[in-house]
């Protein structure tokens, strides 16, 4: 990987026998993804896609007609199976020492002064609950049974580097201080939030980078697992980051009307149901002042991608576990926005860079604009007076 990943005092430690099994899932990993995922497109231009006397009109008619393919197969059990390997290793690092990292985060010293709110009578969505997430063991909403546990912030910090290749920089936070630095320092340089709040934080990747442009903020992330808002709020207190941790669903929280500046999320969207989303983009409205903004970083929206891109890029719809994939990104997010009261005028969509440093881009074509390599912001004011 091209960096280390950032010591902490939570972050699972690996003996050499376990750095060498994620070595060897981070080769497969890189020859798939750099090797034989192009070969995909292959297959569409040389004997898929003559099948189509016009072209396909959606990537439902690619996807059927690239299924019956052997290497399209084999390409997509692989990256699967890669997948789950990339958990299962990781699985086996936090296992081994769940103990002790409990401990660590039971007994952190509280050097930035940051809070952790918990709520064991908080309802997890039924839509996260379903299936595990990524695939990742548990899911991110984990409940822990009894004691303090961690595990499923250790296993998504641990495992997610692992899955980036390290890719999102040394502390994960690349696409957070992509946002940060390449939109709101550069397009909103009068914005100066008293109160910001991420939804869906996890372990804090995207939210810290947060503290760096805005020192003086009073910084929130709310998630509904218990086990990644403990892990967070031991990471961010070892690492000199005063943020406020709620376990909260975005859908309703429990803020007052008109309490934040700015509300953020960073690739949560597509992690939630049809409703729920319009539920978040009410409560974003809710929660914001007279004059506040809000901003969702997505991977960018299908429309204006052709029906193959689409499919390579629908491709954690059908085998990743996120079945509302697929369903966001044909969705008009800013539509929603206006729909739940943002002024069409104060609503538009704004593109940064991804934040990933290296390798071929998911598609495992050419760069085709906005479909690889940068989010897509969704962001809206709200007007300062009715």
């Amino acid at each position: 990987m091209p960096e280390h990943q950032h010591a902490h005092a939570v972050l699972p430690s690996a003996t050499l026998d376990e750095r060498a099994r994620e070595d060897i899932v981070k080769s497969l990993k890189r020859n798939v993804t750099t090797r034989l995922v192009p070969g995909v497109s292959d297959v569409w231009r040389r004997r898929v896609s003559q099948q189509f006397a016009d072209t396909p009109a959606s990537r439902h008619e690619v996807r059927q007609a690239m299924l019956d393919d052997d290497y399209v197969q084999h390409v997509f059990s692989l990256r699967r199976i890669l997948q789950e390997q990339v958990w299962d290793v990781t699985a086996e690092i936090v296992g081994r020492q769940i103990e002790d990292l409990n401990r660590r985060a039971e007994h952190v010293e509280n050097h930035a002064g940051g809070t952790l709110e918990l709520d064991p009578g908080l309802e997890i969505p039924a839509y996260l609950q379903a299936l595990d997430i990524h695939a990742m063991p548990t899911g991110y909403w984990d409940v822990a049974t009894e004691g303090y546990d961690v595990a499923a912030g250790a296993m998504y910090d641990r495992g997610v580097y692992l899955y980036a290749l390290g890719q999102s920089g040394p502390l994960g936070d690349s696409r957070g201080r992509s946002v940060v630095f390449n939109f709101f320092a550069e397009e909103l340089p009068e914005l100066r939030p008293r109160r910001i709040l991420d939804m869906g934080c996890s372990v804090g990747h995207s939210l810290l980078p947060y503290t760096e442009l805005y020192p003086e903020a009073e910084i929130w992330g709310i998630d509904v697992g218990p086990g990644v808002l403990r892990y967070a709020h031991a990471r961010a207190e070892s690492l000199g980051k005063k943020i406020h941790l709620s376990q909260q669903s975005a859908e309703r929280t429990r803020f007052p009307d008109g309490h934040f500046d700015l509300v953020t999320s960073h690739i949560l969207l597509h992690e939630t149901s049809r409703s729920a989303l319009r539920n978040i983009f009410a409560e974003c409205w809710r929660l914001l002042a007279p004059g506040g903004y809000m901003m969702h970083a997505e991977v960018p929206q299908f429309e204006g991608v052709d029906a193959f891109t689409q499919f390579m890029l629908d491709y954690d719809t059908y085998y990743n576990n996120e079945p509302f994939w697929g369903a966001m990104h044909d969705t008009d997010l800013g539509q929603i926005a206006i729909d739940v009261g943002f002024p069409p005028e104060n609503v538009r969509s704004a593109f940064v860079a991804s934040g990933r440093r290296e390798g071929a881009d998911r598609t495992g074509t050419a760069s085709k604009g906005k479909a690889a390599g940068q989010l897509q912001l969704t962001v809206a004011r709200k007007p300062i007076a009715n």
